[in-house]
Order: structure tokens, then sequence, then C-alpha cells
């Protein structure tokens, strides 16, 4: 089992972040982007290279079980065992991956933890008292060195904001986002499209309480004839064999059932209430294709994984951007046959929330003096969202009149997955004369100049973060492979020293980013320029520390 590059470059990121002296990091991958691989090879090199004692907590028991086949599969004999009420298992190893339900309970049998990983980590509530929080509370009593990863696709929680703001913040930064449309196009996540829909939930009047819609409220307004039949029509019409319908709650995920099976399509429901046997049971009759519709309503939004599922319809209106993503995801994976999946949103959640790779999240109770952040569009650092320049790299950020939402809104004809407007590349420049620098505004940075070689000033200018964190760090890790195709230094001062290993640009394609130009391709020689020596493409990998990295 290789890890692919995304994943490689998240096993090595919170590492990285350990090193520098970071706390404790997130880890942002898509649903069906492969997190527990990269949970088991980070316990692989905690256990092999520093001795630690790590626990791995979650809330289903099929994220249990996909974690301990994860380890078999990559490390046949691994110390690990799973403890469990719900699975009638209690063992204590090394590796302990536990049911949140349960070992919070009895931390004491833990002992001494060096690593907490929390899969599925926006369900952490910043509450002390919570599960996660006595947990946590209890393994910084034996250990106060503690430190705590989390894994989730969606690093926000609905009352918090981002996972890494706001009072009571258990996660200190996003040292690694892998981006779903980046993973779709590059083959490793189903393409996703929106389609029309006949009918929507209005949800005009209804209560919102603690920032979501009342729940009885809302279900009576979804449970309607009207929205039904039009939800049976349209996902009918798709032809799809694999379908997915989100209801509000159970009454409205059973009366969705009946009705696709007055229609004549085989159709079952799972609710929280679906006993075990009988869920094992539904569950394998749709992944075997048995069932053409499968209703529900909150329990399959996470650790659920059925690749085959080629249509989404999503028959619940949500103010929670994670819920809303997280139902979307069932649908993102690979599948033999599987060309794309179908999303149909009646719930004007596309419209609320944006499309699922640019869902913006404010933060709702941030400490006084930190301040919401937003991309630069052009270095990828993180920056406050007052700026209107960037402190790093100069980009300017156009003026933006705010555009105001409704909870009710037609979802018809939105796009589910963003950034399908292509903007207009301008001629692309040949005769290039490239040029290395090192830039230093915040953290430091390499700066790229090129240039034609007739002309001083440059045509066009990138700045790589190398010694930035998050995403700005993922992005110049994918950038120095594509054109060195060796991992990325650590530092500007390690890259300005190895540029001569990276590949010579013949010509580059831009487009008009606001004053600047955005290089978005290039072109390289067939062959290599005289003195370049293959043996001199490699890199050599630096050892560990006995000790733990942090």
């Amino acid at each position: 089992m290789q890890p692919r590059p995304y994943q490689a470059a998240a096993i090595e990121a919170p590492f990285r972040y350990w090193h520098k002296g970071g706390g404790n990091p997130l880890i942002e991958i898509p649903t069906g982007g492969g997190k527990t691989l990269i949970i088991s090879s980070i316990c692989k090199r905690m256990v092999e290279e520093h001795k630690a004692r790590v626990l791995i907590a979650a809330h289903r028991k099929e994220l249990l079980l996909q974690n301990e086949a994860t380890f078999k599969r990559l490390w046949p004999g691994a110390p690990v065992g799973v403890f469990s009420s719900g699975l009638g298992r209690r063992e204590i190893r090394q590796i302990t991956i536990a049911g949140i339900q349960s070992i919070f309970r009895q931390p004491k049998k833990m002992g001494h933890v060096d690593l907490l990983i929390i899969d599925e980590a926006h369900l952490l509530s910043p509450k002390v008292d919570g599960q996660y929080g006595k947990l946590i509370q209890a393994l910084r009593h034996v250990n106060g060195s503690l430190r705590i990863l989390g894994l989730t696709a969606t690093p926000y929680r609905l009352g918090q904001g981002l996972l890494t703001q706001g009072e009571g913040k258990i996660f200190d930064s996003i040292v690694y986002r892998a981006h779903i449309k980046d993973l779709i196009d590059q083959g490793y996540l189903s393409p996703m499209h929106s389609s029309s829909t006949s009918g929507k939930v209005e949800t005009d009047g209804i209560k919102i309480i603690n920032g979501e819609f009342l729940q009885r409220d809302l279900e009576l307004a979804a449970n309607v004839s009207e929205v039904t039949d039009a939800v049976v029509r349209d996902v009918l019409a798709t032809n799809r064999k694999h379908c997915l319908v989100f209801g509000v709650g159970v009454e409205h995920a059973s009366f969705l059932r009946n009705a696709f099976r007055m229609a004549g399509a085989s159709a079952e429901v799972i609710t929280g209430s679906t006993p075990p046997q009988e869920r094992a049971r539904i569950l394998d009759s749709f992944k075997a294709g048995q069932l053409r519709v499968l209703t529900s309503c909150d329990v399959l939004t996470t650790g659920f994984d059925a690749p085959l599922v080629d249509c989404l319809a999503l028959v619940r209106p949500t103010m929670s951007p994670g819920l809303y993503v997280q139902m979307v995801g069932r649908g993102s994976r690979l599948s033999p046959g599987k060309e794309n999946c179908i999303v149909l949103d009646y719930g004007g959640n596309i419209a609320r929330h944006g499309p699922i790779d640019e869902v913006t999240v404010k933060p709702k109770s941030l400490k006084p003096g930190i301040a919401a952040q937003k991309m630069c569009p052009s270095c990828c650092a993180e920056i406050p969202v007052s700026r209107r320049r960037c402190e790093h790299c100069d980009h300017e950020f156009p003026h933006a009149v705010p555009q105001e939402r409704k909870a009710n809104v037609d979802p018809s004809q939105l796009a589910i997955i963003g950034g399908t407007k292509k903007q207009k590349m301008l001629a692309v420049t040949q005769r290039i004369v490239v040029e290395y620098e090192s830039h230093r505004s915040g953290a430091r940075m390499l700066r790229v100049d090129y240039h034609n070689e007739t002309q001083t000033a440059p045509l066009a200018q990138e700045f790589i973060c190398i010694e930035h964190d998050g995403y700005a760090r993922t992005k110049a890790e994918q950038w120095w492979f594509k054109m060195a195709g060796t991992p990325c230094p650590n530092t500007v001062a390690e890259a300005m020293e190895q540029v001569d290993m990276l590949r010579p640009v013949a010509a580059i394609g831009v487009q008009q980013d606001g004053k600047f130009k955005k290089v978005v391709a290039w072109g390289f020689p067939k062959q290599r320029q005289p003195g370049e020596d293959d043996d001199d493409d490699t890199i050599a990998s630096g050892g560990h520390d006995d000790d733990l990295p942090f």
C-alpha cells in the first residue's frame, strides 16, 4: 500500500509541525481521500521511530474496523488492539483503536499515551465536560506533554467555526489540506455534478435555534407530498442504480422510503433506531446492488463507505456547512463503472454554503485579538480577512459587494463543485529565463521571477511558501515536486542550494489576476540540458531523533 503523493505529504506534515515546536495539528482530507492509510502510517512511524503509545479515538464502529483493517494490510503484526463495548473487545496495545463512548469512561486503562489521534475531528466539542473533553483531561493528567492530532473532511463545527479558532479550541493549525477538486482532477475521487430539481423545501419562517433549523418545524416543512413527489420523480429520472436520499428525521426518511416503494423502486431506510443486524443486512443489500434507493437521516453522514453511490438527494436543509459537506461526500468515492455522482439539492444547501470545495466558514467566538483568516490566492498564505493587501506577496484583493444569502433559495442551477469557469489564458511566452531569490515578508518564501531573455523586468512572479504551514506549504510541496521530482526542502535556504536541480523552463502561460499575472502553465524542454546528471536528482532523506517529535 504505497501512499498517494498527497497522502505522503499529509503523513509528513504533522512531524514537520512538531519538530518546529507546534502543538496539536489538524489534517483536512476529503471524504474518500484515504484517511485510514494516513492514520496508520503516522502511527507506524511514531511506534518504530519514537516508541510512542498511541490512542486512536472514533465515534462509530465502522471507523474502528476500517482503521484496524488498514493496519493489518499496511503493517502485518502491528501492536494494535481495539477497545469497544459495542464490538465486545477490550484490547489495550501500544496502538489502541477505541470507541469514544467506551474509552472516555475508562481512561485509566490506557495509562501513558503520547499521541491521541481523533478520527472525524469535527465531532469534537470544545466543551470540557463532553466525552472527548473528559478523555483529554484524564490523559493529560497522566502525561502533560500529550499531543493531539485530528483528521477530518470538514475542519469546522456549527456554533464554533473553524476548529482551530474560538474559545476552547483543541487544535492549533491546519498543517495539511487536500482539496476535493484537486483530487477529482487527479483521478482519485469521483466527479460530481448537480442537477436541476423540480421542487424544494420551503424554509421561510422556520426558527433557527443554536445556529440550526428547528428539527420539528423543518421536518414538517420537508415531509409534504409536493416535495416528496418531486424527489421520487427526479431521482428515478436519473436512471442511477445506487441512490442515497437524506431526509430530515426518522419519520421523514421512512416516508421517503415508502414513496419510492409505491413508485416501484426497491428501497429501504436506515435510522438511528434501526437494529444493528437489520442495519448490516440493509447496507449489504445496497452495496450488492439489490436495493436501488437507501433513505436515511443523519446516521450515514460519516463513517459510511459505499463507493458505488452515484446519486445523492439532499432533502435535508441545514445551516451546518459540515453536515452539508459530509452528506455530499458520500458520493465522492470511485467505483468500477461509476462515471460520476449526481447531486440533487432540495434544501438550498449549495446556495447557503457554496460549492463543497469553496465553503466559507466564519468563526463564531474568537478570543480577543484573534482575527478571522482568509487565503491569499497568489501565495496561499493565511492573512486576516480585513487586509486589502497580502503582507507576504503584495497581492491586492478586489473590492467585493457582500451578497445577501437567504435560507429559502432555488437550488436547481448551482454547481456542487466550484472553479468550473475557466479564465482565458494570455498568450504563452517562450524563451524564458528564470531567476530564484529568497524573499522575506513575514515567513521567508522562494520568489521565482520569469523573464523574457530580451527584457529586464519580470513577466510574472511566483511566491513558493516553503516555510509556511497549512495549504500554502501544500502548494509549495506540489510545485517543488513538479519542478524537481523530489521532496520539497524544509527551508528557503535549503531550496536556494538546490535550485540547480529544478527543471529548466522553456515557456510559461499566464492569466491576469488583478494587477498581477499568474503563472498557470509551464513548458519544459523534451531533453535535459547539457551538464545535468540523472544521479543528482535525489535528496538524501534525513534521519529522526529517537525522542518524540514534540
